[in-house]
């Protein structure tokens, strides 16, 4: 598609016809506006994100539900770059929050918890999806590492100290579920506060 990697705000309804092979009209017929496509096209996205089976510890279904919203935003980060300017309010994007607010009431958390939880768990996935480039290359790792490796010690000893280690963390899926297996852990820690009320 002639529009990919593109940014969005500058992708017109005539580029998204001529890509379809439609007429511009002929889009407009079923869809009103470019964010209405867009929303569309979203839907159909997160159509890929497949649903844990309601079975097992709630903490793999979580952890399976948010790695299947992880792969599919890093198979269209699009749908990244059009949260960052509005919400997207859909019933097919938001079958995840559903499902994932289910996996937790049914844990035993509040319905109140369980937002907050999912809030956290969709700004994790969103962002590390936004602030890791696809695909990371060993040049870029070669570049980031040559940058770090020209900073100060007396002025950041810590990070110095730890420079392989702080450019493994900067991607790869091993390093998102690190993080994502952290806050599971706290939303575990909180389940438990709450059972004991």
């Amino acid at each position: 598609m002639a529009t990919r990697g593109r940014n969005l705000d500058a992708v017109t309804m005539r580029e998204l016809a001529e890509a379809l092979g439609v007429g511009t009209m002929t889009l407009y017929g079923y869809f009103r506006s470019k964010d209405e496509l867009i929303d569309a096209t979203l839907d159909r996205a997160a159509d890929e994100v497949k649903l844990p089976p309601p079975e097992g510890p709630w903490k793999a279904q979580l952890r399976s539900l948010v790695g299947e919203v992880y792969r599919v935003l890093r198979k269209y980060p699009v749908g990244v770059q059009v949260r960052t300017r509005r919400p997207i309010l859909s019933t097919g994007v938001l079958r995840t929050t559903n499902a994932a607010m289910g996996i937790m009431v049914e844990a035993g958390l509040g319905k109140r918890e369980a937002a907050r939880a999912w809030r956290v768990l969709f700004i994790y996935t969103f962002g590390f999806v936004a602030f890791t480039p696809e695909p990371v290359t060993d040049e870029m790792t070669r570049d980031w590492g040559a940058q770090l490796a020209s900073l100060d010690v007396g002025e950041l000893p810590w990070l110095v100290d730890a420079l392989p280690e702080a450019i493994e963390a900067m991607t790869g899926s091993e390093q998102f579920y690190n993080g994502l297996d952290l806050i599971l852990d706290g939303v575990e820690r909180q389940l438990g506060t709450s059972k004991k009320r």
